[in-house]
């Protein structure tokens, strides 16, 4: 590298004295002491760029917010500080196999929502009758009050039944240790209050539309406890054509219903 170097300097037009003065001056500098300090700056250089490149990392990849979506499909996203999906979990067939063909991650979590919700591989999934359900957890309530804001504005323009709900980190964790979508999870604890007899198992199975007209039945008191009719998930017809509404419910705290109505 040296030689490099100084072969280069043939080419540069200075004067002799200037040439042989910066010759001596790279000698020194090129020396095995400072050859060694050279290599620790280089060293300590390359070390300072890969902790502020794995402290973006880190900045980037951690999430501070959860969403989980079931239609029946049911999925749950990781979000970071900047509303970017940073992990996907799928929690069924349906979920993976449009999973797979649609790329979520380092998206933000507004567009991958359309992006879904507008994609073939959920047209066969949005139906007059169907719903979406959105149930997000965040220790930042305004964050959490936000994000189910925007998923219910993304939602609505392509499904006329859109719930909202927002969830406790406790409810998070119970969910994933059951490995069921906290939004399945949630219905399946609403559920349970009315009827102990109902199984997680069988809340899982169910299509959201089907658990919304369970739930509707037993806040009616048309069941009885102990006499639920579990609808099965693969069956026509079990759901209700109700009125447009978006439902919203923040921590079980607060409630919110918009109706709205779309023209042809």
């Amino acid at each position: 590298m040296s030689n490099l170097i100084y072969d280069s300097f043939d080419s540069i037009h200075a004067g002799r004295d200037l040439k042989e003065k910066t010759k001596k001056y790279l000698a020194r500098r090129s020396s095995p002491g400072h050859a060694g300090r050279l290599r620790y700056a280089i060293a300590a250089v390359v070390l300072l760029f890969l902790l502020l490149g794995g402290g973006e990392y880190i900045f980037y990849m951690t999430p501070v917010a959860a969403i989980s979506i079931d239609i029946n499909p049911s999925m749950e996203w990781e979000v970071n500080r900047l509303d970017r999906v940073v992990s996907v979990t799928c929690y069924n067939e349906e979920a993976e196999e449009v999973a797979e063909k649609l790329r979520f991650k380092h998206r933000k979590y507004d567009d991958a929502i359309t992006e879904l919700l507008a994609s073939t591989e959920m047209s066969a999934y949005l139906s007059e009758d169907s719903t979406v359900n959105f149930s997000v957890v965040s220790e930042d309530a305004n964050r959490c009050a936000r994000m189910q804001e925007r998923a219910a504005e993304c939602a609505g323009h392509y499904c006329a039944n859109v719930s909202c709900h927002g969830g406790s980190t406790e409810e998070l964790q119970e969910a994933k240790e059951a490995g069921v979508s906290l939004g399945k999870y949630q219905a399946y604890l609403t559920l349970r209050e009315a009827d102990p007899s109902i199984t997680l198992e069988e809340v899982s199975g169910m299509h959201m539309c089907q658990i919304r007209r369970l739930i509707e039945q037993y806040q009616a008191g048309d069941t009885e406890e102990g006499q639920a009719s579990i609808p099965d998930a693969a069956s026509e017809g079990s759901c209700p054509r109700n009125q447009d509404h978006t439902h919203y419910n923040n921590g079980g705290s607060q409630h919110r219903h918009r109706h709205h109505h779309e023209e042809n």
